[in-house]
């Protein structure tokens, strides 16, 4: 099967209306080849270019992708996760950071106007790029704004610390309005331990001390949606002499369809091969009855 043809299957694997990028295609051939044959699906119809690079397929009562969408398939292919921008996590607070004059040199100069175009945040380099909805810049924030702002109650305190000291925040309110349950109160008070004391020292309690710990790990993992039929791994199969073993399985064929084989190769976890000694130190042994061929082995 030629790299035109993988490309064509590995689209038509996707789920109806998820987007991807050319990246995502080259290891069916190079960059040169890819490009050829992406620039094919669009001619024919069969995908439709929503940014540079990203691309989705045209099904039949398509919804055009998101603005986020793009933005989230843009930012994968570059090893990136996007998150709402530091104005919009304010914003949602009913918060606005003051502007203010900026100094440059002996000067002062006023602050920069906004973005024209729609902005999120990464955990990366800053970049801007064209999409069917208009430009998109993904700007650069700082780990622990980042970090923080993967959890939900998380966006609270990164909202508050975009909109700086000199806004007037009433934090009384803002808790009110955004009605935590215990739990996330104390999730809360948690990640507020990385950011700045300003914000921190409002969200102190003292009467619940004990129950508060900073947490040991902020960036909660997010899993992507991936079609199913591309990583569930296949059945391999390894042959030794005239018996055959099924690798990646609960039981060999030998142990379970074939009554009169007594050799299976199971995973070695399950032969538990590897045996802990010390710390750092390990003796790996191989069990004659589960080789055909094995010789004895013992690991002095």
């Amino acid at each position: 099967m030629g790299s035109t043809s993988m490309c064509r299957w590995y689209v038509n694997q996707l789920p109806p209306g998820q987007c991807f990028h050319t990246r995502e295609l080259l290891t069916y051939g190079k960059r040169g080849t890819i490009d050829k044959a992406t620039q094919a699906m669009v001619r024919s119809g069969m995908v439709l270019k929503v940014a540079r690079a990203v691309f989705v397929r045209n099904d039949i009562n398509l919804k055009e992708p998101t603005i986020e969408e793009i933005a989230s398939t843009k930012a994968r292919a570059f090893g990136k996760h996007i998150i709402p921008s530091e104005l919009a996590q304010a914003a949602k607070l009913g918060l606005e950071r003051p502007s203010k004059l900026r100094k440059k040199g002996n000067k002062l100069v006023p602050p920069k106007p906004p973005y024209p175009g729609t902005t999120f945040a990464v955990l990366g380099t800053t970049s801007e790029f064209w999409t069917v909805h208009g430009y998109v810049r993904l700007k650069h924030l700082s780990a622990r704004k980042f970090f923080a702002a993967q959890h939900n109650v998380g966006e609270l305190l990164t909202g508050i610390w975009q909109a700086s000291k000199e806004a007037k925040i009433d934090f009384q309110k803002i808790l009110a309005k955004a009605n935590l349950q215990p739990q996330q109160h104390i999730r809360m008070r948690e990640l507020a331990a990385w950011v700045p004391e300003w914000v921190h020292e409002k969200f102190r309690n003292l009467s619940m001390r004990g129950k508060i710990h900073a947490p040991w790990r902020l960036y909660p993992f997010v899993e992507l949606a991936f079609p199913k039929s591309l990583v569930v791994p296949k059945l391999k199969v390894v042959r030794e002499s005239p018996e055959v073993y099924a690798v990646g399985t609960k039981f060999g064929v030998g142990q379970e369809a074939c009554a009169g084989c007594e050799d299976a190769l199971d995973l070695p976890a399950m032969l538990g091969l590897l045996n802990e000694r010390k710390a750092t130190e390990y003796n790996f042994k191989i069990v004659k009855s589960h080789f055909s061929s094995a010789k004895i082995l013992n690991s002095g």
